[in-house]
């Protein structure tokens, strides 16, 4: 499980984080980022570079990602978002679910209501519930990127922690400040929500194989 996982990988991310070089920039030679993992899984979905022979097949991980994405999708963000400290709960998006679907019901009680509004309301309203945690989440996976190459290192801890997150928080909130970009989003997470919770559950799964393939 990615639960499992991310919590075994972050183990190690403070005290690597903390032994960042050169003062604790990044720098495009020395570190993957969010968006490179995120353009990757674009570019390149579900493609196995280790077998020639399946190099258009869907790997058996992205399989059992997209099984309960599509059919448990809930359970899935759940498992996803809870790892990187999103929730505190594995069942908050199940019960966002629930209580817009009772919402939905309300409003469609309101006599003269239209159809289709209700579902289309309270999707958006779910849609901005969970893309509000978006930003801590791209913001847990960059500090984790950040403590695969800073494990190379062996520096004694310092200041270098602090400058370090305030970089990755800082370049995560230009990221998010965009409107095209965090409108994508909150459409996302409201109307196509098994997409969006396979592309975070694969942006989590690609970052914790690229900190295992680098130890």
């Amino acid at each position: 499980a990615l639960n499992d996982r991310y919590k075994a990988a972050g183990k190690s991310t403070v005290v690597s984080i903390s032994s960042s070089s050169g003062g604790g920039r990044l720098s495009e030679e020395d570190h993957t980022d969010y968006k490179s993992i995120d353009d990757h899984i674009i570019n390149e979905p579900s493609q196995n570079s280790n077998s020639p022979s399946s190099k258009f097949l869907p790997t058996r991980e992205w399989i059992n990602l997209a099984f309960w994405s599509t059919l448990a999708w809930p359970l899935r963000m759940g498992d996803t978002f809870r790892s990187t400290g999103m929730y505190d709960s594995y069942w908050t998006p199940l019960a966002a679910y629930g209580v817009s679907r009772v919402a939905a019901l309300a409003i469609g009680a309101i006599p003269g209501c239209i159809g289709g509004i209700p579902s289309l309301t309270t999707s958006l309203g779910l849609g901005l519930f969970y893309a509000s945690r978006r930003e801590q989440f791209e913001r847990n996976v960059e500090l984790l990127l950040a403590a695969t190459k800073n494990n190379e290192h062996d520096h004694t801890p310092g200041f270098e922690e602090t400058f370090l997150e305030n970089e990755i928080e800082d370049k995560v909130r230009e990221r998010n400040s965009e409107w095209g970009y965090r409108l994508r989003t909150v459409l996302g997470y409201a109307y196509f929500t098994c997409f969006m919770v396979l592309w975070d559950a694969e942006i989590l799964d690609s970052t914790l194989t690229k900190k295992v393939e680098e130890k």
